[in-house]
């Protein structure tokens, strides 16, 4: 199942880089790349970012779920694709 969820996930992030290419050029697609490197890693690397934890003071800090991550991952990089579907097919007309 991870493996299906990083190909989709890289298929995604591969449509948006060429579609700002398309569209804006090489040095927006560029930076549009950089901005995916944050979901792809919550979703390609959730149990690693998802098991740190850290001690302040004398208390453990609870670890995130890596489940959690993952979907907040899925979440931003969906984001784009429902707002262009909202604008698209609410057109007051």
């Amino acid at each position: 199942m991870k493996a299906i969820s990083r190909i989709i996930s890289a298929l995604i992030a591969v449509a948006y880089v060429v579609l700002v290419y398309v569209f804006r050029g090489g040095a927006s697609a560029m930076d549009a790349g950089m901005l995916l490197l944050i979901p792809l890693a919550c979703i390609w690397f959730s149990d690693e970012l998802g098991g740190s934890s850290s001690e302040v003071g004398e208390e453990n800090v609870k670890r995130t779920p890596a489940k959690l991550i993952a979907i907040l991952g899925w979440i931003i990089l969906v984001t784009p694709i429902v707002f262009w579907l909202i604008s698209t097919f609410s057109t007051d007309k």
